[in-house]
């Protein structure tokens, strides 16, 4: 089963891999988890580019790691 990453209204993802650490596990409901987790992977395709979404939250538009 997907569980949607809800970061905004309206914005979500459902990544491949993610994790919450107990420290912010009231983000987590049984719909979906409302945040950012602690850790976000997409597996991609070749050719496939990463989601602009995934790249808003970094902050620094290059969509990799968390600040």
């Amino acid at each position: 089963p997907h569980l949607d990453v809800v970061f905004s209204e309206g914005i979500f993802v459902q990544p491949d891999i993610l994790f919450v650490s107990q420290e912010c596990g009231h983000i987590i409901s049984p719909q979906h988890i409302a945040g950012t987790p602690d850790l976000v992977t997409e597996v991609l395709s070749p050719g496939e580019e990463i989601l602009p979404v995934y790249a808003e939250q970094q902050g620094d538009g290059s969509g990799m790691g968390k600040t």
